[in-house]
């Protein structure tokens, strides 16, 4: 870099020669107020190093007052694994050759704060002097590791659910399949049990792609109101058999808590995940406290990498006496997959899954560690407000015994149409089934046939299974609609959007469960979409 211009300062800019004893001149007055009153740090430093004044926002990025800072040299101000460097830097800013860096400020408690610095050369009293304009850069820095961290978790969260969605539809097949071939055979047959265990493999991979789809925000939930309070009781029984007798277990649980609306078998996954990690984490014994309270922010709360708004919540802390936790893995505990166990020991989806419903349910959720000391994880969620009494769960739709009616099935995986056509087709109904929305549209032009359900997945090559929604429920009024996704309703579109009241199937769905949902989106109690 070409050593840029010396900048000249008036003599009395900054200081008055020592000894001298005059009234200031306004010039003097208005820079002198300036100086002190800049939210930005500044100092003056000698050709030395040596700092010769500092305003009191320098004082405060130091944490010194001024009596502490005047005399100190550069070496001093920065942390020690950049001293030399420093030192070095200061011989080329002395000599015009930079004038503009990034570094660190040191602070009287040993605390490292990132920050910007412009410098100059100045006259100063008698001489010549560096006048460094320092900025704190610490909020800057926390918006950039926000927006950071923001992002990996949306792409890992997109991956997550992309997986989740393939895996369901190959899960669905094989759930399927082997209930039919279980049905067919019989339980006396030879390959019944090893169907059988084929069938819980597919379960637990059913389990598995539900936790991604936590994660990533995409799993159906059913939000009711709820005392969180009484969740935790519930639970509490389950966790004094599961932590086992060597970890203590304590619930101090806050009065008149607000009530909060949540799906309560995902908010009970919620704190049994947490248990089961803090038990992992005190294999020779500790202490498990569940806490719970009501919080008012009166205003936005910056977290590591998130801001909270204002707002009343219902707060969650679980804390244990554990093992604890390094920087780097709490940077990393919600990823998923990421695990500190040995392998085949943990599937690194417990804590990721927790991160995706708590988002999900519009809460917030961190954690604080410290290595050989514990670690607490906070959680909070939104308060429901004002409400008289408590949402029960909604009732389950009579079922109806299948007929002749006429179900126009649109399902772009062949497999996964075979396998719904097979079973609707032998429980009663007549299928027409059709690999795209636009087959589907053709056989409703083409037909002057009864359509008494539409079943679609949302996802389907070309146009998607609400645009197919639509045209037909335009086409055919009063026909009926039953959904199906590996993703969530949510997962592709917006929420909004979807028609109020359109019944929703989740893959991966046995036979037993889409018999269900189809006579239920057949019966009476079903309202069809306008």
């Amino acid at each position: 870099m070409s050593a840029m211009a010396e900048e000249r300062m008036p003599r009395d800019g900054v200081g008055v020669p020592m000894g001298e004893e005059r009234q200031p001149r306004p010039c003097e007055s208005s820079f002198r107020a300036l100086f002190e009153s800049a939210p930005d740090a500044i100092l003056v430093k000698d050709l030395g190093g040596r700092v010769l004044d500092a305003n009191p926002a320098a004082c405060s990025l130091h944490r010194m007052n001024k009596e502490e800072l005047i005399g100190l040299q550069v070496e001093d101000l920065v942390p020690p694994e950049i001293r030399g460097e420093a030192l070095e830097l200061f011989g080329r800013l002395v000599n015009g050759e930079v004038r503009h860096f990034e570094s660190f400020a040191y602070t009287k408690e040993g605390e490292s704060v990132p920050v910007s610095v412009r410098v100059r050369r100045t006259d100063y009293r008698d001489g010549q002097a560096v006048l460094f304009h320092v900025t704190d850069l610490s909020e800057q820095r926390s918006l950039e590791r926000q927006l950071l961290q923001s992002q990996k978790m949306e792409a890992v969260g997109h991956m997550a659910g992309g997986v989740a969605h393939d895996f369901n539809n190959l899960l669905t097949a094989i759930l399927g399949f082997t209930e039919l071939c279980m049905a067919s055979l019989g339980e006396d047959h030879e390959l019944h049990a090893d169907l059988l265990e084929v069938q819980k493999a597919g379960e637990q991979g059913a389990r598995l792609t539900g936790q991604l789809l936590a994660y990533s925000r995409q799993q159906v939930l059913t939000p009711r109101v709820l005392d969180l309070n009484e969740v935790v009781v519930k639970v509490e029984k389950l966790l004094r058999r599961t932590i086992g007798e060597d970890v203590r277990l304590a619930a101090r649980l806050g009065d008149d808590l607000d009530k909060v609306r949540v799906d309560e078998s995902q908010l009970v996954q919620v704190i049994l995940n947490l248990a089961v990690n803090s038990r992992d984490a005190m294999p020779n014994g500790g202490e498990l406290v569940i806490q719970t309270r009501d919080l008012v922010l009166d205003r936005y709360s910056p977290r590591r990498d998130f801001v909270i708004p204002p707002g009343e919540y219902v707060s969650l802390v679980v804390t244990d006496t554990g093992c604890g936790m390094s920087a780097e893995v709490c940077d990393r505990a919600f990823d998923p997959f990421f695990t500190t166990k040995e392998s085949g020991k943990g599937t690194g989806l417990g804590l990721s899954t927790v991160f995706g419903i708590i988002k999900q349910s519009g809460g917030y959720i961190w954690l604080e560690s410290v290595v050989g000391q514990g670690t607490t994880v906070h959680v909070l969620l939104p308060s429901a407000g004002e409400t008289s009494e408590m949402e029960s769960p909604p009732p389950v739709s009579a079922s109806v015994e299948a007929s002749d009616q006429t179900i126009l099935l649109t399902e772009d995986n062949p497999v996964i149409r075979g396998l719904t056509r097979r079973v609707l087709e032998e429980t009663g109904y007549r299928v027409i089934a059709t690999e795209s929305a636009e087959e589907a549209l053709r056989f409703c032009a083409a037909s002057d046939e009864t359509i008494d359900l539409l079943v679609t997945d949302l996802v389907l090559t070309g146009e998607d299974g609400l645009s197919l929604t639509r045209k037909v429920i335009e086409a055919r009024p009063g026909t009926r609609v039953l959904l199906m996704s590996g993703h969530s309703r949510e997962a592709r579109f917006n929420p909004d959007a979807l028609l109020d009241g359109v019944p929703f199937l989740q893959k991966p769905f046995t036979p037993d469960d889409l018999r269900t949902a189809v006579s239920e989106a057949l019966s009476e109690t079903a309202t069809p979409p306008a």
